[in-house]
């Protein structure tokens, strides 16, 4: 899936191996909380969302970092990059 960033591009983003999801695993519990939403307002998950991103992204761009990340990911941008790297939003 190609996903739009804030640099203008488009980047390719695959789904995620299980092995990756289940190494994020912890992390992803903690960033969606109880109410299976992210606070972007919540700065202390800002770190986690960095690295599920770049794990996301690294997938297909072997050079990305989190710098790049913290970059190029934004709130309009977000929800797509983990809808392609999570590759199935209905799973639970």
């Amino acid at each position: 899936m190609k996903v739009k960033l804030a640099d203008g591009l488009d980047y390719d983003v695959q789904p995620l191996t299980l092995g990756a999801l289940e190494e994020l695993q912890p992390l992803i519990k903690k960033i969606y909380g109880t109410d299976k939403t992210i606070d972007v307002t919540d700065k202390t998950i800002f770190g986690d969302v960095i690295t599920i991103c770049l794990t996301i992204l690294k997938k297909t761009n072997q050079n990305m970092t989190s710098e790049k990340i913290r970059e190029i990911i934004d709130i309009r941008n977000i929800k797509e990059v983990f809808a392609a790297g999570f590759g199935a939003e209905d799973i639970k």
